[in-house]
């Protein structure tokens, strides 16, 4: 299963790369059974802030996943805030890394 980083830019999320939203699509609707998406920000901001954030950042992302005709039951999306960082790093491009989505297929 492919991953997607979320980009921010002025305090807003940018759409990730379409190239990697096409390639992880694919993947899903080549997943026989569901998909859990599990997101991740950056240090930034307090616990509950973060899971939040992560929570709306993948139904964002899951309503760009589906394809048309598609089912959104297939797709659960789990929050982990900044509890598993990628990148232990405070420079920019590290916490970049940290802002991601990614996918696992379940056999549900």
């Amino acid at each position: 299963m492919h991953g997607l980083f979320l980009g921010v830019a002025h305090g807003r999320q940018v759409p990730c790369n379409t190239t990697n939203l096409r390639a992880a699509r694919l993947s899903i609707s080549h997943s026989p059974g569901a998909v859990v998406q599990s997101t991740k920000c950056d240090k930034r901001g307090g616990r509950e802030y973060n899971l939040a954030l992560g929570q709306k950042r993948g139904d964002e992302k899951k309503e760009r996943l589906i394809l048309p005709g598609g089912r959104s039951a297939r797709i659960e999306t789990v929050s982990f805030g900044k509890e598993k960082p990628r990148a232990l790093s405070h420079e920019e491009k590290c916490q970049a890394e940290n802002r991601r989505a990614d996918f696992v297929a379940t056999w549900k």
